[in-house]
């Protein structure tokens, strides 16, 4: 060794860009590049990079490495010059010329601000042309470090006329180049002129392994002698970014001079030494690397830096870890996973702060892995930025639902009504799912009422934020819910919810004795007629509890029972059953969390093919979210009846498997001594309940009673009010359980998440269902057989893609199911329809919300318009009017680009609109989304707007129409849009400013052709409850049921639906038939003629103009405009 570290200064540069050539390496490429483009006259050469990637550095060396002979550089840094005014900027840009070039103060004077205030152009161009003369045959090239700072300015007039002037200058000059050098993705240079975006681009990217190699080694060639594992490890850390070499070789550096021995040799451990003393000095550099990305970037990428920490604590080894684990372990903090959270994810990676490969699984399928691009950045970031912590900033991604919030607050403060507080705290989770101050308002808000089935399922969410704080809160909820449960002797129920605060808190005695009690008012109510089931309680509590007396009294009882039974073979289901129990061991120590509860308080489950016993708001598995009867799906603030219909129906359900297994042993005897009939219907087989004999014929009519209360059944027809779609379907399902003949069934799926969706589609289910059943179902041809009636299967995809998948596999395998109603054009919906195809099962699908063309299947088929016949009609219609009013047939379509169902429609008026047949043009697409909507809804040469908003979009929609409407606009443009704003809230608020505002909507009710079905819906449900989706559930409804038939099957149900023809009197207004690609359309006047496919209505909006109507207090109403449907 020629030196040693303790007399050398650091060689290694942190915070300032290197100047010096031999303390620079690679970027070769990226000069060829640089010079190329000078040489063949190229004004602009644009220059980006992450920071800190050694942008300035490679404008400090630029004039070491291009053209010498023909170029002469001077470097200009932006960076102060943000808030400046333009003058300003040109006098101090004179100025670093004149100092870098050394120009004579005599003969170069520097124009002073103040003159070029007054004479911009001339003044500069002068001094310039001056420049020129002294340089000689050489060009001078601008070097603007930190250009996108003007960019970023809030002060838009100073930097907006430095680009102007630039380019007008660059664009008269011959000699005069600009390389400008810019930090942040080009995407978001939105004030950039398309001057400089145009320009020839070259990013600014790591270094390869070569050059990494060279940085480390030759600065200190003959001081340190690094070793190959060392130099690997420093390349492992670092992925080749050049301030992170710097940093770590720094400290290595710093390590070194503090020895007193002679060998310099660096190890990899010596590296490993250093790690956390080089991310200490590098601070100040690594804080971009969270300070540059936005809060939904920031979560994806801590995140994924975590995950990989669970899998490689130890390791260098900067491993790609699996992206869905990356999104699990967000939804396991709470977290809702949104488009915009998975858009982050891809721009991280295409930034380069993340990497993405395709992993290979032993399954032979492919996955997406993720790693954090550079190891020590990944480290600083779990250290610094943990993700629990961070979090909670995703509350701020939504001003609105902050003001909202902030109103909810008011409210609170003001001892508002809690109902609607709580209603505020929806609307904020609405707009921002991720707001988890409104979750734990809302929390707290459900118990006060109190609710407490959704306090606890709020709870659930708020707890995996922020466990410390909502501990004592969640477990007072669940012990509450568990305490009512215990009042009400739903045993079965508390015992799930006594194990999760169990869970919630493992060391509390209190909690455990509750639990115990639970599972011993459970195990004695199973005793007798489950013996093997309530055995299972009572060892539970001995596993909690060994010294429990009780318990072991009630085993020996069980014991007995069971000594003094014949024996007999077991069916195979009731095997399944033991098999299950006895393979599952417990702990004195156990984390009784839901799953597992479930599989002691419901072991019968594995019976139900496919029912289910609890409530799918708050576990969402598909288990748990179809429902015949036994579970609340959709309703809230339920009444006493319904839930007691619901504890019945699973009674009843529980009742009919016993007496399966029962009946499975052919020759078992029930404790009474009864024998059972082979050929006993299992219904009729009776079981002892609590000392009293039952069956399940009995339930379903017990359950059918609470059910017709819950719904308002009556006999007298004029004295009706449905007011629970579900507990209808419920009230008939039970009744048709009861009878003789086996029941028919179909299902329905509804989003769950959207209750006032999902009870429209469930009322025009409802109300054709019960039509059947009271007119006696589907007669069979046995003299003095009642018939079959109808029961529905309702399913909650939640609006949620895997739910919907696994729900749609499940009722495709459920063989008894003849027919599925599916909602919206939603992603589940897409997502479940290759479902069902893949079953290959013939399975029909009728779609009464649907208008979407990427919804279509073999066995699909929909009562609506499509978007072709939508985009059709709205197409027409603007062009009727504009062409009326003599109008540029130019429109501006604004959209929900999250919403598929407002894509589709958007996609189908454009290609509709600008077709050869109508000429017109769409002069600009915007999004709801988009934050400066309201300064580009109004281009000059549009006439109309068309709105096609989501339901969460409504409001802004009656904004750009009451910005439309004011008074100071030169020219109002005309109004249209799609059926979701077919809404009262659209008349109540928009008010003038609507007036006029034209929609084309699959059904409405003042239509002539609906009036007889709205009379009869009117009665079930109300005045003005009835929607278009109501009436398009009871056609799809209606449809299956002509297509029914006994001993049918899927494929037969398929096959008539293609061949039936409802006449107006059958369905919500107008006749029905489906092509052959099972569009809806009219039934033909005579067999000659082609069907007419069935076309939506158009509606407009109109004032009240009757004399008594007062100025100021305008009434505004639907009115028809153009008759659809048949």
């Amino acid at each position: 060794m020629t030196a040693t570290p303790q007399y050398r200064k650091n060689p290694y540069i942190i915070g300032r860009p290197i100047s010096e050539p031999k303390l620079f390496f690679g970027r070769e490429s990226l000069f060829d590049f640089i010079n190329d483009n000078l040489n063949q006259g190229t004004k602009v050469i644009l220059l980006h990079g992450q920071r800190r990637i050694g942008k300035s550095s490679v404008l400090s060396q630029i004039p070491n490495f291009v053209g010498k002979d023909k170029f002469v550089f001077v470097s200009f840094d932006l960076h102060d010059q943000g808030q400046s005014p333009l003058p300003q900027i040109l006098h101090n840009l004179a100025k670093d010329i004149s100092k870098q070039l050394r120009l004579s103060a005599d003969t170069f004077k520097v124009p002073r601000t103040e003159d070029l205030a007054i004479e911009t152009t001339t003044l500069f161009r002068n001094f310039l042309a001056k420049v020129y003369q002294e340089l000689g045959h050489k060009s001078l090239v601008f070097l603007l470090d930190e250009f996108d700072v003007l960019s970023n300015s809030e002060h838009h007039q100073g930097f907006d006329n430095f680009f102007r002037y630039l380019q007008s200058i660059l664009e008269q000059e011959d000699k005069l180049f600009v390389i400008p050098v810019v930090g942040q993705s080009l995407k978001d240079l939105q004030n950039l002129p398309l001057f400089y975006k145009r320009a020839p681009q070259q990013k600014i990217s790591l270094l390869n392994e070569s050059n990494a190699k060279k940085l480390i080694t030759e600065p200190v060639q003959g001081v340190l002698d690094y070793q190959l594992d060392a130099i690997q490890a420093i390349w492992e850390l670092s992925a080749g970014h050049p301030y992170c070499i710097q940093v770590i070789c720094h400290a290595v550096f710093a390590k070194a001079r503090e020895r007193d021995s002679e060998n310099w040799t660096i190890t990899r451990t010596d590296v490993e030494n250093i790690v956390n003393k080089a991310i200490e000095i590098g601070e100040g550099g690594l804080i971009w690397f969270w300070d540059g990305l936005s809060i939904r970037e920031r979560i994806v990428f801590s995140a994924v830096a975590e995950v990989q920490t669970s899998q490689q604590p130890e390791k260098y080894s900067n491993v790609y870890v699996n992206a869905e684990q990356c999104w699990e372990y967000l939804k396991n903090l709470g977290v809702v996973l949104t488009e915009s959270l998975h858009k982050a994810e891809s721009q991280l990676v295409k930034e380069n702060f993340l990497q993405r490969e395709y992993l290979s699984q032993k399954s032979g399928k492919k996955t997406a892995g993720l790693k954090v691009t550079i190891e020590i950045v990944r480290r600083w970031i779990v250290k610094q930025h943990p993700l629990h912590r961070e979090v909670r900033e995703l509350e701020m991604l939504d001003s609105e639902a902050n003001r909202i919030y902030k109103t909810s607050a008011e409210l609170r403060q003001q001892g508002a009504d809690i109902h609607k507080q709580i209603n505020h705290y929806e609307r904020v989770l609405e707009l921002n799912p991720n707001h988890f101050s409104a979750l734990s308002d809302l929390a707290q808000g459900y118990l006060l009422i109190p609710d407490f089935a959704n306090a606890i399922r709020v709870y659930e969410r708020v707890y995996k934020v922020d466990p410390l704080r909502t501990k004592d809160k969640y477990l007072g909820a669940l012990l509450s819910y568990s305490s009512q449960l215990m009042e009400q002797r739903e045993f079965r129920r508390a015992v799930i919810y006594y194990s999760l605060a169990n869970d919630v808190d493992l060391n509390n005695k209190t909690v455990q004795k509750k639990l115990v009690e639970a599972l011993d008012s459970y195990g004695s109510e199973l005793m007798e007629p489950q013996c093997k089931l309530a055995r299972w309680q009572f060892e539970r509590i001995l596993q909690l509890d060994p010294d429990n007396n009780f318990a072991k009294k009630q085993l020996e009882k069980c014991d007995k029972v069971n000594s003094k039974r014949k024996p007999f073979v077991l069916g195979s289901l009731a095997a399944v059953i033991l098999v299950g129990l006895l393979g599952f061991a417990w702990s004195s120590q156990a984390s009784f969390n839901k799953k597992v509860a479930e599989q002691i308080a419901f072991p019968e489950k594995e019976l139900d093919k496919g029912k289910v016993d609890d409530d799918c708001r708050i576990d969402s598995s598909e288990d748990k979210c179809i429902s015949y009867g036994e579970n609340i799906l959709i309703s809230s603030g339920h009444s006493k009846e319904f839930n007691k219909g619901i504890t019945t129906f699973q009674d009843a359900i529980k009742a009919e498997l016993q007496a399966k297994l029962i009946k499975d042993a052919k020759t078992d005897t029930l404790n009474k001594g009864n024998e059972v009939q082979v050929d006993q219907p299992l219904q009729d087989v009776q079981i002892e309940d609590k000392g009293n004999l039952i069956s399940a014929t009995d339930k379903y009519k017990e359950a059918a009673d609470f059910f017709g209360k819950a719904a308002g059944v009556s006999n007298d027809e004029n004295n009706r009010n449905y007011s629970n779609p579900e507990a209808l379907i419920y009230y008939n399902n039970a009744r048709a359980r009861f009878q003789e003949g086996s029941p028919l069934t179909l299902a329905v799926v509804v989003p769950g998440d959207d209750e006032l969706l999902a009870r429209a589609i469930l009322q025009g289910v409802a109300q054709a269902q019960n039509k059947f059943n009271d007119e006696g179902g589907l007669k069979l041809k046995q003299e003095g057989s009642s018939g079959q009636l109808l029961q529905i299967a309702i399913a909650d995809d939640g609006n949620n893609q895997e739910r919907g998948k696994k729900i749609a596999e499940k009722l495709a395998k459920e063989q008894s199911i003849l027919g599925v109603i599916v909602n919206n054009a939603s992603i589940a919906s897409l997502a479940a329809l290759s479902e069902y195809s893949k079953a290959n099962s013939e399975l029909a699908i009728i779609s009464p919300t649907s208008s979407s063309i990427w919804l279509t299947d073999k066995n699909f088929l929909r009562t609506v318009p499509s978007d072709i016949e939508f985009g059709k009609q709205l197409a027409e219609l603007v062009n009727n009017e504009l062409t009326k009013k003599k109008l540029d047939k130019s429109v501006v379509v604004v959209h929900s680009a999250d919403t598929l169902d407002s894509v589709y429609l958007k996609d189908a008026f454009e290609k509709q609109f600008e077709s050869d047949k109508i000429g017109g043009s769409v002069v600009r697409t915007i999004s709801f989304s988009d934050p400066n909507l309201k300064l580009k809804v109004f281009p000059e040469e549009a006439e109309a707007v068309i709105l096609l908003p989501n339901p969460a979009s409504i409001k802004q929609a009656i904004e750009i129409a009451q910005l439309n409407a004011d008074p100071q606009r030169k020219q109002r443009l005309a109004l249209f849009g799609g059926d979701t704003l077919l809404d009262n809230e659209v008349l109540s608020q928009g008010k003038e400013a609507v007036d006029g505002l034209a929609l084309a909507v699959p059904w409405f009710d003042k239509s002539t052709k609906s009036k007889d079905f709205v009379i009869t819906a009117n009665q079930y449900w109300g005045e003005d409850k009835v929607s278009w989706r109501t009436a398009t559930s009871y056609d799809a409804t209606q449809a299956f049921i002509k297509a029914l038939s006994s001993n049918t099957s899927r494929e037969e149900v398929l096959e008539k639906l293609r061949e039936i023809k409802l006449e107006s009197d059958e369905t919500s207004g107008g006749t029905l038939e489906f092509n052959a690609d099972g569009e809806r359309q009219c039934i033909p006047e005579s067999e000659s003629q082609p069907g007419k496919l069935y076309e939506p209505t158009i509606i407009k909006i109109v004032k009240d103009e009757s004399e008594s109507a007062e100025p100021n207090d305008a009434k505004f109403s639907f009115g028809v405009e153009k008759q659809g449907g048949c």
